[in-house]
């Protein structure tokens, strides 16, 4: 389900803000709609969204792999292995899951220093090319 998220957003690439109703059905309706709001926002208003909340940074993501889920119950979290197009190295950050009614479904998206994807790099260099979403 995170890959199915993730196809969406490579191929929305930078419109992502403006085609999120695309991936409203794997959104909890809570998530969707703060991001709605928060995408609408402009600077003069107080608040901004000056990121991309999807590959946590202010440049495009070169590569990203979605790792196996880790499930506990009906919470899963979804390690998301990034690298950019202006910086080194492997980054990372994790999609949180809850299932209601049998259906999996994102409801957030943690940004962690605790999360150390160097650790985890070997793991994406020996990812199938098939699982890789990649950029240029």
């Amino acid at each position: 389900m995170v890959r199915q998220f993730y196809a969406w957003y490579w191929a929305a690439s930078n419109d992502y803000r403006q085609s999120l109703a695309q991936a409203r059905p794997l959104l909890e309706p809570s998530l969707y709609k703060q991001l709605q709001a928060a995408f609408n926002m402009e600077p003069d208003q107080g608040a901004f969204l000056d990121f991309d909340p999807f590959v946590n940074a202010q440049v495009n993501a070169k590569t990203c792999w979605v790792a196996p889920a880790k499930v506990n119950g009906d919470r899963a979290r979804v390690p998301v292995f990034l690298t950019y197009e202006r910086t080194k190295g492997t980054h990372g950050l994790e999609v949180s899951l809850g299932r209601t009614n049998g259906a999996w479904r994102i409801d957030n998206f943690i940004y962690s220093k605790d999360f150390k994807p160097a650790r985890d790099a070997q793991a994406i260099e020996e990812a199938p090319v098939s699982d890789l979403f990649t950029r240029g």
